[in-house]
C-alpha cells in the first residue's frame, strides 16, 4: 500500500481558491507599482485582457434610481 498525501475535494478547492486570491493580490500589487499589464500578462502566460479581468482596479458608481411621479 502506497503512503502519500490524501486530500479531499473540498480541501483541494479551498487551496485552489486561496492560491487564486494570492495571485490576484500580487497582480494588484504590481499594478499599484505601475508595472504594465502586458508585462504581467507575459509573465503569467495569459492575455492582457485576462489580467484586467482577474484584478480589476476600476470602481463603478452605483446608479441612483429616479422616481417618476
Amino acid at each position: 500500500m502506497e503512503r502519500g498525501i490524501s486530500m479531499n475535494d473540498k480541501k483541494l478547492d479551498q487551496m485552489i481558491a486561496e492560491l487564486g486570491a494570492i495571485k490576484k493580490l500580487l497582480i494588484l500589487m504590481l499594478q499599484h507599482k505601475e508595472v504594465k499589464g502586458e508585462n504581467i500578462a507575459k509573465a503569467l502566460g495569459i492575455s492582457k485582457g485576462r489580467v484586467s479581468q482577474m484584478a480589476s482596479t476600476k470602481t463603478y458608481k452605483k446608479r441612483r434610481e429616479v422616481s417618476h411621479g
